[in-house]
C-alpha cells in the first residue's frame, strides 16, 4: 500500500505542496478586499492557471479585477 504524499490536503482544493500553500496565503494577504467575493478555491484557479508563478498570477488576477469592476460592455465589443 502506498503512503499518502507529504503535502497538505484541503477540502475541494486537492493536494497542495507547502510552497503552493504559501503562495495561496500570500495571494490572499495581497488581495484582502477580494475575500468577500472569492474563496481560496477561486484564487487557486488563478494560481494553477499560471503554474503558481506569482508575478504572472497576480498580473492575471489584477487584470480580472479591473475587468469585473468595469461597466458591462456591449457583446460586439467583447468579441473583437
Amino acid at each position: 500500500m502506498r503512503s499518502a504524499p507529504t503535502c497538505l490536503v484541503h477540502h475541494l482544493q486537492g493536494y497542495l505542496t507547502k510552497e503552493q500553500e504559501m503562495e495561496l496565503r500570500e495571494m490572499r494577504a495581497a488581495f484582502p478586499h477580494s475575500a468577500a467575493f472569492h474563496t481560496d478555491h477561486d484564487l487557486l484557479r488563478f494560481l494553477r492557471a499560471r503554474e503558481f508563478n506569482r508575478k504572472a498570477t497576480w498580473a492575471m488576477y489584477n487584470h480580472y479585477l479591473s475587468m469585473v469592476s468595469l461597466p458591462s460592455l456591449p457583446f460586439e465589443t467583447c468579441t473583437r
